[in-house]
């Protein structure tokens, strides 16, 4: 009988949780060889994290984020809706790094000192608590101090790191730390101990086999930072040869993940490398001339340090509010208070929810987001799988589509369907969504069709755009292609609003934390407005999307955005050397990336001035 209770309890709460992001962790911990107990050590108990794969235990963001970063997953794939209480304590976490990023100590202090009495005590935020200090110690220049607040800030999770010879499972959180150590031991000339921890950290970027999201945020910066301790000039050949091969596997990195992290040191170093080397070649005068362009680039727009220097976490971080996405949601669908409580809410309850007043708990966003048409969103990063290798196809074709390699991305679209949850609508919207997409850009369907297909994947009429602010990733996804077969028409009239399209991101924190979505915006409104002749319009949505760009370290869509403020010059007929300098840095953005066909219009263009 015993038994039989268990069952159904399990069974219960199985039905309860739909065990996405467990399934992925379970399975990713496998495929590694990895125990519980590797993965989860200074995180939560054991039993937390098995019963968080087996689906019995939802897991707090923070928890889920370390699990998958500790994995090498991408730490998005756990997903980005958060309930109020953990929505507000993550703000409160930024708020307090763009204090720090901005040299602003006073205030960073006293909103660490507010967070650490708001928040409870746990390792992960005794962790943040400790970290943020290290960080304002070293602004200080108390490098003692520094030394003491990071070292006991990676002791709360891995208390076992500086005698480990290999490190198999670690955090973006955790690596910073351990470079903040590193680089305090450094310069207080312990150079050996501070050598030994950047080689461990580069070990574990060159053999951890992660996710290309989480390489970059690491592999950059340590190997920056390794070469600055010990000094090309004090390196013998092979180690020369050792630093270089290691350097252009971490620009390799930024290309694929169309980050700038550590371009400009990373560039410096190759060139400093090769001419150790006695390489002279025209390789080495392309690495030349993409560092100027990019010197040039951030000088104009005031970028003077290195961004991961000062932003060890949640970079580019979309995370939401669930009760804020209940609420706008409950508004578009027109359901009333009574039929979202269904049977198992109160209405009272519901209705606190969706006002901000209660945090609700996994469980209750889950059912209350099911009956809104939004099964599978709460822990999702577009789509819905059950390992990590549903996402990263869903990357590649995603990127396929957009370099034209139409073959390879149906290939991929085809491989998807096998892995993914058929059950869940989101899966099935974007996989039509990339089907229609596709064929826009093979010309195999008429414009004004894909408009009608596009629009019946959204749960509201084009003309409602700008009414609702919270919209889930694959509706923002759709309506950038609408944006974009809009003006391939050379309907520009029909294009919503730009101010209507952004009106959800409110500020320039918002502008930084939503990078992706705003970047991809503004290339679409800049290019449109031009091709309609609004110049001024478009050179002002172009310029705030550069600064964004470059004030994140984005260069997914900066070549676009810079030719687009060059060639709006050329159309009016005022083109000036600065006008000139954006092109030629497109050009070299291009040419890094790879992509001809763009390289050969920014070189038409600059001929013809």
């Amino acid at each position: 009988m015993h038994y039989i209770k268990h069952q159904e309890l399990y069974i219960k709460l199985q039905d309860t949780y739909e065990n996405y992001i467990g399934k992925i962790i379970e399975n990713e911990r496998t495929k590694r060889g990895l125990s519980v107990n590797d993965v989860c050590n200074g995180i939560c108990s054991a039993a937390a994290c098995s019963k968080l794969e087996s689906g019995e235990y939802a897991g707090g963001i923070h928890i889920l984020r370390a699990l998958c970063q500790r994995l090498g997953i991408n730490s998005d794939r756990c997903g980005t809706y958060l309930p109020q209480a953990e929505y507000d304590e993550m703000m409160d976490r930024l708020d307090i790094l763009e204090y720090i990023k901005d040299g602003k100590i006073d205030r960073a202090e006293a909103r660490l000192a507010c967070y650490e009495k708001t928040y409870k005590k746990n390792p992960l935020n005794s962790q943040f608590v400790l970290f943020m200090r290290g960080r304002l110690a070293e602004l200080k220049l108390n490098n003692t101090k520094a030394f003491e607040y990071y070292e006991n800030a990676v002791q709360q999770t891995m208390p076992w790191y500086a005698d480990r010879q290999n490190i198999s499972c670690l955090t973006i959180y955790e690596a910073y730390m351990i470079l903040g150590v590193a680089r305090i031991k450094a310069k207080l000339h312990y150079e050996t101990a501070a050598y030994n921890l950047y080689r461990l950290l580069l070990n574990y970027c060159t053999n951890s086999n992660i996710e290309k999201w989480i390489l970059v945020c690491i592999y950059p910066k340590a190997i920056c930072e390794m070469i600055d301790i010990i000094g090309i000039d004090k390196m013998g050949i092979m180690e020369v040869k050792d630093m270089l091969v290691h350097c252009e596997n971490a620009l390799n990195v930024l290309i694929d993940t169309s980050r700038l992290h550590y371009i400009r040191p990373i560039l410096r170093n190759i060139i400093s490398f090769k001419s150790r080397l006695g390489n002279n070649d025209d390789n080495i005068n392309d690495y030349e001339e993409l560092l100027e362009a990019i010197e040039k680039l951030f000088d104009k727009f005031g970028h003077e340090r290195e961004l991961f220097e000062w932003y060890p976490y949640y970079v580019d971080c979309e995370f939401c509010c669930v009760n804020e996405l209940i609420a706008k949601r409950r508004c578009m669908t027109g359901i009333s208070i009574e039929e979202l409580a269904g049977d198992t809410q109160s209405s009272r309850n519901v209705q606190r929810i969706i006002k901000g007043y209660v945090s609700p708990s996994y469980n209750t966003s889950k059912k209350l987001l099911d009956r809104l048409g939004l099964k599978g969103v709460l822990r999702s990063d577009v789509i819905v799988g059950s390992g990590v290798e549903a996402y990263e196809t869903l990357d590649k074709a995603l990127d396929c589509i957009a370099m034209s390699k139409f073959e390879d991305a149906e290939r991929l679209i085809s491989q998807l369907r096998t892995m993914f949850y058929s059950n869940v609508e989101i899966n099935n919207i974007v996989l039509e969504y990339l089907e229609i997409w596709l064929q826009m850009l093979k010309d195999e369907v008429e414009f004004s069709e894909v408009v009608n297909r596009l629009e019946s994947l959204l749960p509201f009429k084009y003309s409602e755009i700008g009414k609702y602010k919270y919209l889930v990733k694959h509706e923002r996804m759709i309506l950038s292609t609408y944006i974009e077969c809009l003006g391939k028409m050379e309907k520009y009239e029909a294009i919503p609003d730009y101010d209507k399209m952004t009106s959800w991101i409110t500020n320039e924190l918002s502008k930084k934390q939503f990078a992706s979505i705003f970047e991809d915006l503004n290339m679409r409104y800049a290019n449109s407005y031009g091709n309609a002749g609004h110049y001024e319009k478009s050179d002002r949505i172009a310029e705030e999307g550069i600064r964004i760009e470059i004030e994140c370290e984005r260069m997914h869509c900066l070549n676009t955005l810079l030719y687009c403020r060059a060639w709006n010059a050329g159309e009016r007929g005022n083109v000036s050397e600065n006008d000139k300098e954006l092109c030629r840095c497109a050009y070299e953005i291009a040419k890094l990336k790879k992509q001809n066909i763009r390289m050969g219009l920014y070189r038409r263009w600059l001929e013809k001035q």
